[in-house]
């Protein structure tokens, strides 16, 4: 195998922390099928070696004569906007490191799956409190507008191979499908299944946005208060089955006439067996009611979150008496030495 510079841009949304988790706890046995995929963190995103040319330089002992393998989601995003001259940098390290050529592998996703999981990951992570038809009016094209650019952008460059496999029909087999990307022997490697960030479920949903609207109405960063998301997904991973987020009969008309043309020329790109299949935008279901459902594990979550924040707000408070009080005696000490100095002249 001549040296080659493998990049798995993602995107985001298709299980790329599923299949760093596993690129990573098998990093040794690519090392042995002669690729190096250096990782500091057991998450095994190793993007950040893009972004920092020293990174590749030091490391490059390691892998003398192997090929680099580089995986991280936001890729699609950087390469397709040029940002912080990634494109420069990936030319930068081919010839420094005199690899012959670069493959690259996109994951895209159904429209249909992606919008809902966007969404939902948009709620969870991203402070969103909007309804889903704000979002599929002001938001639900941009990240297919940058696959689109990430594709024309790519097939310009020299001695560069781009495989774009659709999740929604691999989902089951990802980490088999990366493993015949990478062409190498399957059999010695091991794979760890498990959940991944799952999706919320509507009633979920609408707390979350709850929260997230009072906050940002605030300016209260995230990092002031507890993610129940997180919690959530975290502690039920897989126990709690995501529902499908309500949308109306205009609202899947409007998405379908957005997001149909550039879907059609991202298409252009893919091969038949993974093209996007727009036949599905059409049959989502609508959820009429407003009522939703928790179980007793799900409240109980949501339960310990906020208490545990009121205990902290209650601690953060008693310091902040402390403090005052503290403060108090040290300035009522001074003005008693300032006093009996002055009334000694």
């Amino acid at each position: 195998m001549e040296p080659t510079l493998y990049l798995h841009v993602g995107h985001p949304k298709t299980g790329s922390s599923y299949l760093q988790h596993n690129f990573y706890k098998n990093r040794d046995e690519l090392h042995k099928q002669g690729i190096c995929y250096p990782s500091v963190y057991p998450s095994g995103n190793n993007g950040y070696l893009l972004y920092e040319q020293d990174n590749i330089d030091i490391l490059k002992p390691e892998y003398s004569n192997k090929s680099i393998f580089i995986s991280c989601e936001s890729l699609t995003r950087r390469i397709a906007t040029n940002l912080d001259n990634i494109n420069e940098k990936i030319f930068e390290i081919k010839r420094k490191n005199g690899y012959k050529k670069i493959e690259i592998l996109l994951m895209i996703r159904d429209p249909n799956e992606l919008l809902l999981s966007a969404y939902n990951q948009n709620i969870k992570r991203h402070q969103y409190h909007n309804e889903i038809s704000y979002f599929i009016q002001n938001n639900s094209d941009i990240l297919f507008k940058y696959i689109l650019n990430f594709l024309k952008t790519t097939n310009s460059w020299n001695a560069t191979s781009i495989t774009v496999l659709n999740y929604s029909k691999i989902k089951n087999t990802i980490f088999k499908e990366a493993l015949n990307w990478l062409t190498v022997e399957k059999k010695f490697f091991q794979e760890n299944k498990f959940s991944v960030n799952r999706s919320l479920t509507q009633g979920e949903l609408e707390i979350i946005k709850g929260q997230n609207k009072i906050l940002n109405s605030a300016k209260i960063h995230p990092s002031k208060f507890p993610i129940i998301s997180d919690a959530l997904w975290s502690s039920l991973p897989e126990q709690v089955e995501p529902d499908k987020v309500q949308l109306s009969q205009k609202d899947k008309e409007d998405f379908f006439k957005k997001i149909s043309p550039i879907s059609n020329e991202i298409n252009k790109f893919i091969t038949e067996e993974h093209q996007y299949n727009l036949k599905k935008l059409k049959p989502m279901e609508d959820i009429k009611s407003n009522e939703f459902t928790f179980n007793k594990k799900q409240l109980s979550i949501i339960g310990k979150v906020i208490g545990e924040y009121i205990v902290k707000l209650d601690e953060s408070e008693e310091k902040i008496k402390k403090f005052e009080n503290t403060a108090y005696s040290k300035l009522m000490r001074l003005i008693n030495r300032i006093y009996l100095k002055v009334k000694l002249i």
